[in-house]
């Protein structure tokens, strides 16, 4: 069964664009849940609309039993996949990033990570781009 905490109207207006499956932007560990929010969702639309290319992300949401949970993927960022090496999709993704309004940016060799968690409005890690080992 699938769990939803979110703006219903921006659910619906997010899967009416046909971009993205419930499946893709769910938890990965089983447990079909999503928490997403509208100010994170319309950025993420936005940047897929921009990005004009299909693509399916690796993680949206990761619930609190995940083995990878992270405050930055609980309804505030998603991993973009990209052909490893390949500068020009590199670019184009953070590009694409930076013009919907996504301002924390972590580069790693085969994914790109895109959020706006508000914890970090105001400090130092709001403007930020970064390299994953």
């Amino acid at each position: 069964m699938l769990k939803v905490n979110d703006d219903s109207k921006m659910i619906e207006r997010i899967f009416k664009t046909n971009y993205f499956t419930w499946c893709e932007l769910c938890c990965k560990c089983g447990c079909n849940r999503f928490h997403g929010n509208e100010y994170f969702l319309e950025k993420f639309l936005l940047f897929r609309v921009i990005y004009d290319r299909p693509f399916t992300p690796t993680s949206v949401y990761r619930c609190k039993k995940h083995k990878d949970y992270s405050t930055n993927h609980d309804g505030w960022a998603a991993d973009v996949p990209y052909r490893e090496n390949d500068s020009t999709q590199r670019f184009e993704i953070v590009y694409a990033a930076i013009k919907a309004g996504f301002k924390r940016i972590g580069i790693a060799k085969n994914f790109i990570h895109i959020d706006c968690n508000p914890e970090y409005d105001g400090t130092n890690l709001e403007e930020v781009i970064w390299l994953y080992e």
